[in-house]
């Protein structure tokens, strides 16, 4: 029997701080879309941006990357199903 993995989600950067260790992001997914936290991701096309869900609500979630502001800033990302 195989087992096929989920198509990963994406999603909009709503909203991006700076942050110690980089740059804390706000994403346009939640609970409603199928996503909760501990769910990994990165944000597209951009370095050091991997990151794992945190605080989300139904309609959007948290996670602190490791790129600057400036770098993530109104990107997408892609959200890996488990």
């Amino acid at each position: 029997m195989l087992f096929r993995s989920l198509p990963p989600i994406s999603a909009s950067i709503t909203n991006a701080d700076p942050d110690p260790a980089g740059a804390r992001i706000t994403i346009g997914a939640g609970t409603n879309d199928g996503v909760e936290n501990g769910m990994s991701g990165k944000v597209s096309g951009v370095k050091n941006s991997s990151f794992r869900l945190t605080g989300c609500n139904a309609v959007r979630c948290n996670a602190v990357v490791k790129a600057a502001v400036d770098d993530v800033r109104g990107q997408e990302v892609v959200i890996y199903r488990k």
